[in-house]
Formats: structure tokens, C-alpha cells, sequence
């Protein structure tokens, strides 16, 4: 019982900074995490969420490119509060999905701005998973981790507390079209709290 407490108390906090942040960030116009993270560019504007799996890494391991804004693997890593244990990309799942309130998961989609700290909320009542992870910014719901890494994430936050982060990284195009049909997130695990 002892780490349901903890997990909720971790889940509680997080919620609090995170408002916290959205109430500082909304007075002074800016909506990018962490707050030393430069303005990226709207992503209608923005030619990185144009390119391909593959030419967005080779752009990602290009340190000179103009079109990165500052943000990186990197910039993120090094930013956190405690070691990490563990990164990686991962696609939002449920995007085609509207809203419970009828707003659309792709308008919210192509609003975000690569390097965008992402908020998650696990679902326990999902009537189609009590392990659905939701991915949101700013209140705005963009999908759901996919299954597989949803129930990874609630048996590891079970055990550890809350600890994964989710940054916006590009949204992804259907090749023939060219129209959003997705995105792709950094995820960021950290080393669990010492007792």
C-alpha cells in the first residue's frame, strides 16, 4: 500500500510543478520545456516535421543545422534532475481519434513544437485498457502511448514512482498526401529515487 502512496504522491507533485510551469509560461508567452529551451517555429511553419524517419535522424545528428532551435537529445538529457536511465523514440497511437470533447487529436498534433515537454496521465478507468498512458499538451490530448510501452510504463510506476518524461519531437506525414498522421516523442526514463 506504501507505493501506491508514493506513485500518488510522485503523480500529485508532478501535476503541481507542471501547472505551476503552464500558469508561468502563459504570462510570459512562451510554451516550451524547460524554460531555457529557445521558441521554435509553429510546426505549420516548420520544415523538420516534413522530412522522412530517415532524414530526420541524419537532421538529429547534425549539430549545425538552423533548423534544431537549440533543441537536441542533449539539451534534454542534460537537463534532467537525475540520472537517466534509459531514452528512446516512441509513436503516439489513437491519433486518428477525436476527443472526448470533439476536438482533434491531429490539430493538437500540429500545434506542437519540437522539443515540447509533453504531459501524461494514466488512465486507470479506460474502459479499453486500465493501462492507457494518455499524452497531452497543454490539456490538449494528442493520443496514447502504445499499449505495449503504456502497461511498461504503469508496472514501472507501480513500482518506482512516476518516472518517464515525454518531449514532442516531429509529427509524422503520410507520404503520399504529405498530412499528419501521427507524431513521434522522445521518451526520457530516470534512474528510480534512492530511499
Amino acid at each position: 500500500m506504501g507505493t501506491f502512496w508514493s506513485f500518488v504522491t510522485v503523480v500529485l507533485l508532478f501535476v503541481i510543478v507542471r501547472t505551476i510551469f503552464v500558469l508561468r509560461s502563459s504570462k510570459s508567452g512562451s510554451t516550451t520545456f524547460p524554460a531555457t529551451t529557445p521558441a521554435k517555429p509553429a510546426l505549420h511553419d516548420d520544415p523538420i516535421s516534413k522530412l522522412t524517419d530517415h532524414e530526420f535522424n541524419a537532421w538529429l545528428k547534425d549539430e549545425d543545422s538552423e533548423d534544431r532551435q537549440g533543441w537536441s537529445e542533449e539539451s534534454i538529457l542534460s537537463s534532467m534532475p537525475r540520472l537517466v536511465e534509459r531514452h528512446f523514440y516512441a509513436k503516439i497511437a489513437g491519433t486518428s481519434h477525436k476527443n472526448d470533447d470533439g476536438t482533434s487529436r491531429i490539430a493538437a498534433i500540429k500545434k506542437c513544437s519540437p522539443g515540447d515537454m509533453l504531459g501524461s496521465a494514466w488512465e486507470y478507468d479506460n474502459p479499453y485498457d486500465p493501462n492507457a498512458v494518455a499524452i497531452s499538451l497543454e490539456g490538449h490530448q494528442l493520443g496514447y502511448l502504445d499499449a505495449r510501452l503504456a502497461g511498461e510504463t504503469v508496472r514501472d510506476a507501480k513500482r518506482h514512482g512516476w518516472r518517464q518524461l515525454h518531449y514532442f519531437v516531429h509529427a509524422n506525414r503520410d507520404p503520399t498526401s504529405g498530412n499528419t498522421k501521427g507524431a513521434t516523442i522522445f521518451v526520457v526514463r530516470l534512474e528510480p529515487e534512492s530511499k
